[in-house]
């Protein structure tokens, strides 16, 4: 088994995931990006910044519902 190192800073990363996270029904219920945060452990500006970017992402291609900077599974 090959084992690979994430870092959440690298976009490319976080969407794997949050891919997971939307395909393990985290997003069931109403996330907020701090909510989502504290989930993964993020204490740094630059991956909450790019978290945000993710999740934003998620929203505009349809894999989550956006409402009031809160994230729900669509």
């Amino acid at each position: 088994m090959e084992k690979k190192v994430l870092s959440l800073s690298n976009p490319e990363d976080m969407r794997l995931v949050v891919k997971r996270l939307i395909d393990y029904g985290f997003f069931n219920e109403s996330k907020s990006l701090t909510d989502t945060a504290k989930h993964l452990y993020i204490d740094s500006k630059e991956e909450e910044t790019v978290l945000k970017e993710v999740l934003g992402d998620a929203a505009k291609g349809g894999a989550l519902k956006e409402n009031a900077q809160e994230y729900t599974e669509a």
